[in-house]
């Protein structure tokens, strides 16, 4: 049970780590009322301030999408293009996982290497069959804007909860003028779809480090999934997912000290009286004292069990999404495809430089770090996101 008087607004933050005198809560937020609800006027500038940004950006994305009147003069999406085109959903289900037989896999349809996600290649080759279209190009295009719009809804979500509404919509209107996002949007590469679902995964993040709920670590195992599987660079999330359970688990512990530790006496010298359930009783007593070993398991292990849930889903589903990066033939076999290991390892090595391909020469005889900033604030966020951002990291 809880304290049973709230203080003052001023002394929520402080306070709420005192209120709990039950250690099986997980939610110190419960000790005290919400923030009272937005008025209906409020709710509508809100509304409309949010409607105007994703317009403005749904016009950058879509206007102009057919850019190039269909000559395919974008390198990697005509190249995606052509796989789209050539690749096809199996006639008996059975197959899909098969990686020697699969008419899915990019490998078996004549093309020696594919270094891109395979679940966007699949969704998009799915909306072609069931529209019936052949402008497979500008279907692509669409999804990737349509993914850069569902980006700045996620950012405004995110704002919203960590910060304010007005926060929140300022960093969408930067994200709706941003050169890059704009640009990507119109490309049908993976990887606007990759972004919009890692901001999916991070909502998700904040929500398990704020609150925990089992939906929230099934969400973000899937969505973490989702993400690797259209590109693999996403893996590198996992830290996030650990991080965001960590931050979970030491919520639960810090509230459950200050509980067993000064909370009682704290609450009481303040004139607050404290519930206390089987641990304790109320007024002065101190509840008993389990041992540091038992405190630290009941701290952990929800958020322990969340991130073995989390990362199994998140296996599961890049199972599913990216199938040839595994052997087959059956979906419980899981050893690693040697045709995409080499095909990642060559790729790795022409990033590094140590093959050499043409769009690598841009970055010959640069100075280190001062180039990319240059290209990162002028280019691809654009000064006003630029110089937003990075005043936010030097601050």
């Amino acid at each position: 049970m809880q304290a049973s008087t709230p203080g003052p607004a001023p002394e929520r933050a402080a306070d709420a780590r005192l209120a709990l005198a039950d250690p099986r809560a997980t939610d110190l937020d419960d000790a005290f009322p919400a923030a009272p609800a937005p008025s209906r006027r409020e709710l509508r500038v809100r509304a409309a301030v949010l409607a105007a940004i994703v317009l403005l950006a749904a016009a950058l994305r879509f206007i102009g999408l057919n850019w190039d009147e269909g000559h395919m003069l974008h390198p990697d999406e005509r190249f995606v293009t052509m796989v789209t085109g050539a690749v096809q959903f199996p006639a008996n289900p059975w197959d899909y996982f098969d990686t020697e037989k699969s008419t899915l896999n990019p490998y078996n349809r004549g093309f020696g290497t594919f270094a891109y996600g395979t679940a966007p290649l699949f969704f998009v080759r799915a909306l072609a069959d069931l529209s019936g279209t052949r402008e497979l190009l500008l279907l692509g295009r669409g999804v990737s804007a349509l993914a850069d719009i569902g980006t700045v809804l996620m950012l405004f979500l995110l704002g919203c909860r960590l910060f304010s509404w007005r926060i929140a919509a300022l960093a969408c209107l930067l994200v709706a003028v941003t050169p890059m996002h704009i640009q990507q949007a119109h490309f049908y590469t993976m990887d606007s779809i990759q972004v919009f679902l890692v901001m999916v995964a991070l909502y998700f993040a904040v929500r398990v480090a704020q609150q925990g709920d089992p939906r929230d670590y099934a969400l973000l195992g899937v969505f973490y999934g989702l993400a690797t599987a259209s590109k693999i660079s996403a893996a590198t999330f996992g830290l996030v997912v650990v991080a965001a359970c960590a931050v979970r688990a030491w919520y639960n512990w810090d509230a459950r000290r200050r509980v067993f530790g000064d909370a009682p006496a704290a609450l009481v010298g303040a004139g607050r009286p404290v519930v206390l359930t089987e641990h304790g009783s109320t007024g002065s007593a101190a509840p008993r004292h389990p041992s540091r070993v038992v405190e630290l398991l009941a701290a952990i292990e929800t958020p322990l069990a969340g991130c073995l849930l989390a990362l199994l889903l998140a296996a599961i589903v890049f199972r599913i999404g990216q199938p040839y990066a595994l052997q087959g033939p059956n979906l419980w076999n899981v050893g690693l495809n040697p045709k995409y290991v080499a095909d990642m390892t060559g790729w790795q090595k022409i990033s590094t430089g140590e093959i050499d391909q043409p769009p690598s020469v841009q970055w010959a005889n640069r100075t280190p770090y001062v180039y990319a900033l240059e290209q990162m604030v002028r280019w691809g966020m654009g000064v006003p996101l630029g110089l937003a951002a990075w005043s936010g990291v030097i601050a």
